[in-house]
């Protein structure tokens, strides 16, 4: 789970230190359809359909062959976000979609979906397609959203090891616009992975599931994978600028980025559960400190190398307020124990979240984030800027101390406007 942080501690100490992030703003349009082609591939939703009629349907009457299902959908602030859906199977060879749009609990009432058979000789693969469009936003005309559905019929459904009560949905929307980064206007577009229909960040329900896509090279196309495709809790590197989301409205129209002047590096938040069971909220846990987070695994043998070194700086500054460990545990999930029984007898006594999530490598949600491919790695971060004040050889064997002395004497927020190199 990714945890929420402000970022005005970080615009406020990197401007003291001669060092301004940039908060950049954009009006952005709904795409409400024909989205998905320039999108990253889909995450299906999933949606279980009951023979059981909702508590607010007056019409149809029940019947066999007729199930149901409610979708949220829409901005957390809208009143209602959840719209009734059936799915009209009384006669398998014409099945019908419809959604009560309207909300006054009679389907009957709102126009048929789009809901077609496909390879409906084909037991292995048939399946219905079609599409529902729902409105975001609470305005008398709110834009509607094209979500593309489809369900397996039972022998389709049974060949993919499925239940046969599910329908799938997934976007075909996005916002869509241009932003200035480096005073050059690149094409941007946000794209609702939960198919939730809420885009807000961060505290939106999608809040942790939007993939933010910029053309860096202005060649069009938004091509798969980082600079251009990102998750919204990640940042990227646009000439030679670190960037990442600050805020985005839950209808997807108002985005602002923050872009970091070159050398600046920006910390992500995290929570976690500690090898002995207990919650750490990074940063809120560690406001006013400058913080060494150090990955490691047990198995790792330049880990056990660094180990002493880390002991004695712990010793070292023990008694300094400003100054805190905290390590990230990224053996596998099976790997606990040894973890554990490692981590006592090398003597780290401070806090070390287990990357939960790592089946293999660094797979795990706060290694992904923070770019780990190999261990040991360690980072000096200001807790309250969340930005990275050193990184790579400046924080290893005897550079340790020194660089751990030029930082955590100074208050916590006041950045030098140059950091030692990885």
């Amino acid at each position: 789970m990714v945890a929420v942080i402000s970022f005005c501690a970080l615009l406020c100490a990197l401007s003291a230190a001669g060092a301004t992030i940039e908060t950049v703003k954009a009006e952005l349009n709904l795409r409400s359809s024909g989205a998905g082609p320039t999108l990253p591939s889909p995450m299906p939703r999933r949606v279980t359909l009951s023979e059981e009629r909702p508590a607010q349907v007056k019409s149809p009457a029940d019947k066999p062959g007729l199930l149901w299902a409610v979708i949220p959908f829409g901005p957390a602030e809208m009143p209602t976000r959840g719209f009734v859906l059936a799915v009209d199977e009384s006669d398998p060879a014409r099945a019908g979609l419809r959604v009560d749009l309207n909300q006054n609990g009679d389907v009957t009432d709102d126009p048929p979906a789009e809901w077609k058979l496909i390879d409906g000789d084909r037991p292995e693969s048939s399946r219905y397609e079609g599409a529902i469009e729902l409105p975001i936003g609470t305005a008398a005309q709110a834009p509607r959203a094209r979500l593309v559905a489809y369900r397996y019929l039972p022998q389709a459904a049974k060949a993919r090891g499925l239940p046969e009560d599910l329908l799938f949905v997934y976007r075909d929307y996005a916002a869509a616009g241009t932003v200035e980064i480096a005073t050059t206007r690149l094409p941007i577009m946000v794209a609702d992975e939960a198919s939730l229909g809420d885009f807000a960040y961060p505290t939106g329900s999608g809040a942790a599931q939007l993939m933010i896509g910029i053309d860096v090279n202005g060649d069009g196309l938004i091509r798969p994978g980082p600079p251009e495709w990102i998750r919204s809790n990640a940042r990227a590197t646009i000439f030679g600028r670190e960037v990442s989301l600050k805020s985005l409205s839950g209808d997807g129209r108002q985005i602002e980025l923050l872009v970091a002047p070159p050398g600046v590096e920006f910390a992500f938040p995290f929570t976690g559960k500690t090898l002995d069971d207990r919650l750490v909220r990074f940063p809120e846990d560690y406001k006013n400190k400058v913080v060494l987070v150090h990955f490691w695994a047990s198995w790792c043998g330049y880990c056990k190398r660094e180990a002493p070194t880390l002991v004695e700086a712990a010793k070292r500054f023990s008694d300094n307020p400003s100054f805190a460990m905290l390590g990230v545990c990224v053996d596998k999930a099976n790997a606990r124990d040894a973890a554990k029984t490692y981590a006592a007898s090398a003597g780290l006594s401070w806090p070390h979240v287990v990357d939960d999530g790592a089946e293999s490598g660094f797979s795990g949600p706060i290694a992904k984030m923070y770019g780990v491919r190999g261990v040991p790695k360690l980072l000096l971060i200001d807790a309250q800027a969340m930005t990275v004040l050193a990184s790579g050889d400046s924080l290893r064997g005897q550079q340790l101390p020194a660089t751990l002395g030029q930082f955590v004497a100074k208050p916590p927020g006041a950045a030098p406007t140059t950091r030692p190199q990885p």
